[in-house]
């Protein structure tokens, strides 16, 4: 896949991951796993977050390599990075809020750096998704400080449509991930050949 059409099918495939996460945590909550599915006494509510981010970087991962281990990797590191500490472990040891952003943290960034390694050639490809995945945060942030109202409209949390920072977010995660793994592979594999 050339680097344009990675960015492209990147971008492509965070959109449709803001659509579908946002949808299927609507759908869970009606379903009655909300925020407070799953609760442990002293962790802040995880479930939503776990299933939303689970399923963003798991379409993301799908819409980069089209393969089923990268795709179990993007849903499950999120998902059941958020999901055991908080939902087991919690149960024996009090996270607390520092604790809890935390967990969701090294859950995301965890997952950030596995596809990185899948997809991107070992070391170079974890360094070049961490780049990318900070670049993305970084344009998101420029863009909504310059957009200020970007955020706000009349969106509900509970809604089948996501918000536009979610979008955003998916549309430049997704593009920079995809470009950056795959022109991190190219350089992985010439070093490789040399």
């Amino acid at each position: 896949m050339s680097a344009f059409a990675a960015a492209v099918s990147g971008a492509a495939g965070g959109l449709a991951a803001g659509f579908a996460a946002q949808t299927l945590v609507s759908l869970a909550r009606m379903l009655g796993l909300g925020w407070d599915a799953f609760q442990v006494p002293g962790v802040l509510p995880f479930f939503p977050t776990a299933l939303f981010m689970g399923v963003f970087y798991g379409v993301i991962a799908w819409a980069i390599s089209r393969k089923a281990k990268e795709t179990a990797i993007g849903f499950a590191g999120p998902f059941l990075g958020m999901a055991l500490p908080l939902g087991a472990i919690g149960r024996f040891v009090s996270f607390g809020l520092r604790g809890t952003v935390a967990v969701y943290g090294a859950a995301v960034w965890g997952t950030i750096a596995a596809l990185g390694w899948r997809l991107g050639g070992r070391w170079l490809g974890v360094g070049a998704a961490i780049a990318a995945s900070l670049a993305a945060y970084g344009m998101q942030s420029l863009l909504q400080r310059l957009a200020p109202g970007l955020g706000q409209g009349p969106w509900r949390p509970t809604g089948l449509l996501p918000q536009a920072t979610v979008l955003l977010d998916g549309l430049l995660t997704g593009s920079f991930l995809g470009l950056s793994v795959t022109l991190s592979r190219r350089h992985y594999e010439k070093i490789r050949r040399a």
